[in-house]
């Protein structure tokens, strides 16, 4: 993979806004699919009588050998190899998720109006790359902005990744409320541009649902944006016609695909019961209750089980990685919690000691009104996102088991790492600026000078150093504990 490419590129296919099922019964089809990814069950009943399964689950109008194509990997590659085109079903269902691939590498490969958030945005997107790799990187459309618009939630889901707080109540929709919201949605268009700051969403470490006026608050977003934001709920089954009510006004919108959370197997059932199975054509149901279909990243209060369980020397009884451990944060630019006047900037990493909800917090503040929203906004672009090292800025490799350096010509410099290559041509001295990087410096002011002493000039190794600071593959000035300015955690 190289730099700002994906390993599977969708984009020959239609805009979002221009997909329509070309065949009757594709949200059947897809139901069929999601009941053999969730349901391990049925998949064993599958594996002995296909028709019978199928019939039993309420899914008789779905042909086996069609839906063998999309949960058999050897059955695809036969029917990719064949002389003959796949099914239409099949064909129109491999469109539908490259339709949804596309949409989100538009989310991701989108462009803030701020030349300096671009840039700063760029190497958060690279990083990821290196520490998590290509197929993580999919998944992460570095959102520049996710607004909470309650304290806390009440759902408690034992592996929430961001650990949510006690629900401590919302904010409501009134008059006041409503002013300070699209103030804040009008500050974020003009600061970051509106194209951009459309990609936001109004969840974090809360449960949409938890606010009685969600689908207002979301209904001004569409007014200020131009677009509906993706909502993802972990209780569509609390009020069904709620939920309802919500797709229904997601489809008279411009809004795409929306996600069910489905945290018990139960709920499971009665969402496919309950819901047309073309009301949930766009929406993505995530079976939560099967850890197989759903691995938990190893962040937030799955993280915490897990250094529980082994300091009790007690078996962890589902599969984790202390060191890959991943995350679910997918924002790389500002949090906001509209109850509590808080802002933070804040981009994903892996979960570690220090950030164990896996995302760093780079700067928070509280704010009274949208202009002190835009203050923030404006001084965390101006300080924050920092565009280059300085003189006393500490030089290391940011994923020093994941990141390593090629030198396929003298002055050539590959880094490499996660799947993802960028290839730097014109560094003068590469082989050595690669060892000395690999070695580290205390600051860049020494490397420069101990580069000077082998015979090269200081502004060809800030040059080449800055290149690779660029590229993200350096640790950031402000990725110590050092430099973070938590003004308010100690009473938050």
């Amino acid at each position: 993979m190289t730099q700002n490419q994906t390993a599977t590129d969708p984009m020959d296919v239609v805009d979002y806004k221009d997909y329509e099922p070309e065949i009757e019964g594709l949200g059947l089809f897809k139901r069929g699919v999601e009941r053999w990814h969730a349901d391990f069950a049925f998949r064993d009943a599958y594996a002995l009588d296909r028709r019978a399964a199928l019939d039993s689950a309420g899914l008789e109008g779905i042909d086996p050998d069609e839906l063998d194509i999309l949960v058999h990997r050897h059955m695809a590659i036969a029917a990719n190899e064949a002389d003959t085109p796949v099914p239409p079903m099949v064909a129109a269902y491999r469109r539908f998720i490259k339709v949804k691939m596309k949409h989100a590498k538009q989310v991701r490969d989108s462009r803030p109006d701020n030349d300096r958030y671009l840039r700063w945005r760029r190497r958060m997107i690279n990083s990821g790359v290196f520490s998590q790799g290509v197929a993580k990187f999919e998944k992460v459309v570095h959102a520049p902005f996710a607004a909470e618009l309650s304290r806390g939630c009440t759902v408690n889901c034992w592996f929430c990744g961001v650990d949510a707080g006690k629900f401590e109540g919302s904010a409501s929709f009134d008059e006041p409320t409503e002013k300070l919201w699209r103030g804040m949605l009008q500050v974020l268009a003009d600061e970051i541009g509106p194209d951009f700051a459309q990609h936001g969403f109004c969840y974090w470490a809360t449960e949409p649902f938890d606010n009685q006026d969600y689908e207002q608050f979301v209904d001004a977003f569409h007014d200020e944006l131009g677009y509906l934001p993706q909502t993802t709920t972990a209780v569509a089954m609390r009020d069904p016609e709620r939920t309802r009510r919500l797709l229904k006004m997601a489809g008279q919108r411009n809004a795409f695909v929306q996600r069910f959370s489905v945290t018990t197997k139960k709920d499971f059932d009665a969402i496919h019961r309950d819901f047309d199975p073309e009301e949930l054509l766009l929406v993505e149901l995530i079976p939560q209750f099967e850890n197989r279909a759903s691995p938990k990243a190893t962040a937030g209060r799955v993280r915490s089980l897990v250094l529980d369980r082994i300091d009790a020397g007690k078996e962890v009884p589902f599969e984790y990685d202390l060191e890959m451990t991943g995350s679910i944060a997918c924002v790389s630019g500002f949090l906001i919690n509209v109850p509590e006047r808080m802002v933070r900037l804040v981009t994903p990493c892996r979960a570690t000691d220090q950030w164990p909800l896996g995302y760093r917090i780079l700067r928070e503040e509280r704010f009274e009104d949208a202009e002190g929203l835009r203050c923030f906004v404006r001084s965390c672009i101006e300080n924050e996102m920092v565009q280059s090292l300085e003189p006393e800025d500490v030089v290391e490799i940011r994923h020093p088991e994941a990141v390593t350096f090629e030198i396929p010509e003298p002055d050539q410099l590959d880094v490499v790492g996660g799947g993802m290559r960028i290839s730097m041509r014109g560094i003068v001295g590469a082989a050595d600026l690669a060892e000395r990087v690999r070695n580290g410096a205390a600051s860049l002011t020494e490397l420069v000078e101990d580069r000077e002493k082998a015979g090269y000039e200081p502004a060809e190794t800030i040059l080449g150093i800055n290149r690779l600071f660029r590229a993200g593959c350096l640790r950031e000035p402000n990725d110590r504990p050092e430099h973070v300015q938590l003004s308010i955690s100690a009473e938050a």
